[in-house]
């Protein structure tokens, strides 16, 4: 692309960006330029944005520049696994498979699956609010008055069995990657544990078939494959939490600092402010919180962290960050993927919103964690990691990390509810 053109662009698009993300206070107030000289402003910089493309578009392989990607384009998302996108329609309901090597696949799923999905949404709202009483919050565990296992046992027989019988009839082997696409209201289902259980124990189901990932579109997996650099940075863990709200934080990051031969930088209590922790971000490859996440809904780049003396690090402020090193992402927080009930069907989750602020990996949380179980699976997760040594570790292994340490709790016997809330998204 022409050098001029390009500055150009990208100075037209901060621009715009800036207005979009701008917060309330940054608009209303005496030193603010008033609400009508920014429409104009939005204005005009949209005009000056859609000329630019059109000059963009007429140069050689910037046809399609800011367009819908191609069918062709889109099917590079498959190139290391499935991607399987599953839409719930009361009209149809079906699940689509791309392959890297093969036609898309289609496999039609019963009639009675909308309704199924929202009575299994039902579900898992109650036990995401029978689960905000445990230690997560420093006060004990109550049990759970709602049968998880009979709600992945439909899920496993109504949606991912038909799913899993297409994916081994293309011939793909057991314990391979998969990556699930889910739309609406199935993006609060946790498909990667749908399978029939005895008495907690795992009969037959997905989480002994495949390793599975998340992604909230084809593009977002595409863009954080394309954004790794050509040497992987090398790996500085930052660590961020609120152990004054959260009883077994300490405990977490003493199993961190024990993994880590050297390049940890903890913040807690009140050394975890939004400044503090942004400056430390842009020298961090791999970030760490161990905090209550907050979503958002209304107003979705105000979603972000609760740190010390309640004070939020918005997605906005990491967003504006430009972070040059982000890797990965392990988002120990209340509903870091979870959306919430009342979300409408296609809100960014805060896990899916940290991939698009640069991120390209990311390990977060459906419904609210044990505060107990941080430390035993950030253990297993960073020793996974490390297995290599630090300078060798690959932010595209965190998925069958997050897969090994928690059928690790399996094999303890650790309730399904605690292991199962924990997914990983992106590369």
């Amino acid at each position: 692309m022409d050098q001029q053109l390009a500055e150009v662009f990208e100075e037209t698009a901060n621009h715009l960006a800036q207005l979009a993300t701008a917060s309330s206070s940054d608009i209303i107030g005496d030193h603010s330029i008033q609400f009508d000289d920014q429409v104009a402003r939005n204005h005009q910089l949209t005009e000056t944005f859609s000329k630019i493309l059109v000059k963009i578009r007429a140069l050689d392989g910037f046809a399609t520049f800011l367009q819908a990607s191609p069918f062709d384009s889109l099917r590079t998302a498959a190139r290391e696994g499935p991607i399987i996108l599953v839409n719930i329609d009361g009209y149809r309901s079906d699940a689509l498979i791309l392959s890297s090597t093969s036609s898309p696949r289609l496999v039609s799923l019963a009639s009675d699956v909308p309704n199924i999905v929202i009575k299994l949404s039902l579900n898992m709202l109650n036990i995401d609010r029978s689960a905000r009483a445990p230690d997560r919050y420093g006060v004990p565990s109550r049990p759970h008055n709602v049968d998880i296992g009979h709600t992945l046992g439909i899920l496993w027989e109504k949606i991912c069995e038909p799913i899993a019988n297409e994916l081994q009839a293309m011939g793909l082997s057991v314990g391979s990657r998969v990556w699930w696409c889910p739309i609406g209201k199935l993006a609060t289902l946790p498909l990667h544990a749908a399978g029939i259980y005895e008495n907690g124990a795992l009969v037959r189901g997905h989480p002994d078939l495949y390793i599975s990932s998340y992604i909230p579109t084809l593009s977002s997996l595409i863009t954080s494959r394309e954004a790794a650099a050509p040497e992987a940075p090398q790996v500085r863990l930052l660590g961020v939490g609120q152990s004054n709200m959260l009883s077994n934080v300490k405990g977490e990051f003493q199993k961190i600092q024990g993994i880590f031969s050297r390049d940890v930088q903890l913040r807690d209590c009140e050394d975890a402010l939004p400044a503090t922790v942004l400056a430390d971000l842009k020298n961090c490859s791999w970030v760490h919180f161990a905090c209550h996440g907050s979503l958002d809904v209304t107003s979705p780049f105000e979603s972000g962290f609760i740190l010390h003396d309640n004070k939020r690090l918005s997605l906005r402020q990491i967003m504006q960050a430009k972070l040059p090193n982000a890797e990965l992402a392990f988002l120990a927080a209340c509903h870091s993927a979870a959306a919430g009930p009342n979300a409408p069907d296609e809100v960014l989750s805060l896990a899916a919103a940290v991939q698009f602020c640069g991120f390209r990996s990311i390990v977060g949380t459906l419904w609210t964690m044990n505060d107990s179980d941080g430390p035993v699976l950030a253990e297993a997760f960073y020793k996974h990691m490390l297995r290599n040594g630090q300078e060798n570790a690959d932010v595209r292994d965190s998925a069958e990390a997050v897969h090994l340490a928690t059928k690790a709790m399996r094999e303890r016997g650790v309730p399904i509810q605690r292991w199962a809330t924990f997914i990983h998204l992106g590369v």
